[in-house]
């Protein structure tokens, strides 16, 4: 069966409604549905499988961390130290703050959140997203991860929520725990990209779901 789900976020970047959240995050039978408007300059690829961007965020002090952020990049892509956190970009070559940059130039829809650490206490903290535009309207909404029953692993968890990255969009974990590190990974739906226009492409690229297992996909809303 084919979803909606790219056509549902091309539409949304049309109408400058990327401020929502959405409920419907990736499924197992998201697939990319044929449209031209995230086909390559040729016309014959579908979209790739989404991998994720990754950060990491070390506690470095034998005490538990409250509030660490990450991204918002507007504000704090040339600081974006915070006591006690080194705050890292978990993919060789690339360094956070060119992350930050590229969010702030190129914005894209989270399709899913995934927590991974060792300690388990950092995979099942709060999280709250925070997005805005230049308008000034802003949608704040947190999520409380948990294991699914058939889940067999406690390193890992998914939030399976659509929301929009770009400069000024904000992730706070609510607690770090001692002398540890968490990889936040944020799957991309659907990105812009502005140099397809330089081969007669549309600017928005999409993204099949993620190869992860679908039973991780879960995400409890408060």
């Amino acid at each position: 069966m084919k979803s909606n789900y790219f056509a549902n976020q091309i539409n949304r970047v049309n109408e400058d409604d990327f401020l929502n959240f959405d409920d419907n995050g990736f499924s197992a039978d998201d697939s990319f549905d044929g449209q031209s408007e995230v086909l390559n300059a040729t016309g014959a690829q579908a979209a790739q499988v989404s991998q994720p961007y990754i950060v990491s965020i070390q506690n470095t002090t034998t005490n538990a961390l409250s509030s660490i952020e990450i991204l918002n990049a507007y504000a704090k892509h040339d600081s974006f130290t915070q006591t006690g956190a080194a705050i890292t970009y978990g993919i060789a070559g690339v360094s956070y703050r060119e992350f930050l940059y590229q969010t702030m130039m190129s914005p894209f829809s989270c399709g899913m959140l995934r927590l991974d650490s060792s300690t388990t206490a950092n995979v099942t903290t709060v999280i709250t997203v925070t997005t805005k535009d230049s308008n000034g309207n802003s949608v704040t909404r947190s999520f409380n991860p948990e294991y699914d029953r058939y889940q067999n692993i406690t390193t890992v968890t998914d939030v399976n929520y659509q929301f929009l990255v770009n400069g000024y969009t904000s992730i706070k974990l609510t607690t770090i725990a001692a002398s540890s590190t968490v990889l936040v990974k944020l799957y991309p739906a659907l990105k812009v990209n502005n140099l397809n226009q330089l081969s007669g492409q549309s600017q928005l690229n999409g993204y099949r779901n993620p190869n992860v297992n679908a039973l991780l996909r879960r995400g409890i809303a408060r």
